[in-house]
């Protein structure tokens, strides 16, 4: 570009010579970056959530192991101790999103520098944070409920029967 701008006019100063990619690269690249970064931690966020209601969902499944086995052995279906598990998940992640979207409320200012093309409280960006969250959540509770679907209750009505007799 240089050569040819030269050929034009062999006496114009060129001090730098760009082409318009570079132009934009230069004028944008520190905020791609920090979206880039802020994209990053939002990912490695969810991820720990849903590991984080994965495991507590896990272990409170095994803490009522027994009890959900006595539930399906009084009638319950299968179907009425997953609803159990799950409303309990989703309600743990309910909880987590309005956290959220309380903090996400109030830090409006400081992130409104940064965004493009939308309002720090597009409703429509808030609302679909929390059902993202809530989604996940209910897809990391699902496994460990499924888990419950396969409980036999006659095999958890004898080790209730011999713990009862040890004691």
């Amino acid at each position: 570009i240089t050569r040819q701008l030269h050929a034009l006019d062999a006496e114009m100063p060129f001090a730098q010579v760009r082409t318009m990619d570079e132009v934009i690269e230069s004028e944008t690249g520190s905020q791609r970056f920090t979206t880039a970064l802020l994209a990053l931690f939002a990912a490695a966020g969810l991820v720990l959530a849903a590991v984080g209601i994965y495991v507590v969902v896990s272990f409170l499944v095994a803490q009522r192991r027994q009890e959900l086995a006595v539930r399906m052995a009084l009638g319950a279906t299968r179907a009425a101790a997953l609803w159990l598990v799950l409303k309990q998940g989703l309600a743990m992640a309910a909880t987590g999103a309005a956290i959220g979207l309380l903090g996400a409320w109030a830090t409006q200012k400081f992130i409104g520098g940064i965004l493009f093309g939308i309002s720090p409280l597009d409703p429509l960006t808030f609302a679909g944070g929390a059902i993202l969250l809530v989604a996940i959540a209910a897809i990391a509770t699902a496994i460990p409920g499924a888990g419950v679907m396969r409980l036999d209750p006659a095999q958890h009505r004898f080790e209730l029967a011999a713990r009862i007799i040890a004691r």
